[in-house]
């Protein structure tokens, strides 16, 4: 018996001692991962850098800063892409001189192809597009100050507010009913929205413009939490993403 418990002893050293190098091995194996991971990660953020510093100088990204004290934050290129791909899909779904508003979303606006720039509009608070022939100065906490030319002469709204409170979103609403030919809430309706903002907002906006969730989802890098697409019409564009 005492030969067989120092056996047993013996045994037991040699599967710790083996338990301890498996455990070395596993330790060693674990730590070249994640030294490959962060190597990988490292590579991905300069990649992603040197993407930002190839954006032209005399594009919109390229030449206008965000301005976090009006709550300024653009999409990403990849994504002004996917959108102006969806309105100029969507405009010509609607009438070959369909006009559009653009309630704070200059990004998009100044990407728009010039022929249907020509018969939009950008509505905004800062003056800096004032010489634009499309700028209208806007004041959400003022909706319907809005002058009286623009009332029921837009086929699109196209609206990303600053804040994502339905206080907000109440106000950009009535602006968009003003300027819109017709009631966007309505079935099988002619006057198309495009907005976007948090998924939690989906039941206000459903409400007050009669618009649903679509597939694609926004990137704009510099906002802290994710956005969603919420649209009253059609898109191949916005459902294949």
């Amino acid at each position: 018996n005492a030969h067989f418990r120092i056996q047993n002893m013996t045994t037991r050293n040699q599967i710790n001692k083996s338990s301890d190098n498996t455990n070395d091995d596993d330790a060693k194996e674990v730590l070249t991962i994640l030294k490959d991971i962060s190597r990988k990660y490292s590579e991905l953020r300069r990649s992603d850098m040197s993407v930002e510093v190839q954006i032209d100088s005399n594009d919109f990204l390229g030449k206008t800063p965000e301005n976090p004290e009006l709550n300024q934050y653009w999409y990403s290129p990849e994504t002004i892409s996917t959108y102006i791909s969806a309105i100029v899909e969507a405009a010509g779904n609607l009438q070959p001189d369909a006009r559009i508003a653009f309630l704070s979303t200059p990004s998009l606006y100044y990407k728009l192809p010039p022929e249907t720039r020509e018969r939009c509009s950008l509505f905004d608070i800062d003056k800096k597009w004032t010489d634009d022939k499309g700028f209208v100065y806007y004041d959400y906490k003022k909706p319907l100050e809005v002058n009286a030319s623009l009332e029921k002469v837009f086929d699109m709204v196209v609206i990303d507010p600053p804040f994502i409170t339905e206080e907000v979103w109440g106000n950009f609403a009535m602006t968009a009913k003003y300027v819109l030919k017709g009631d966007p809430t309505t079935s099988n309706t002619k006057s198309f929205v495009l907005a976007t903002t948090v998924a939690e907002n989906h039941d206000i906006l459903r409400r007050l413009l009669g618009v649903s969730q679509a597939k694609f989802r926004p990137s704009i890098p510099n906002l802290v939490y994710q956005y969603d697409t919420f649209i009253n019409f059609d898109s191949n564009v916005l459902s294949s993403c």
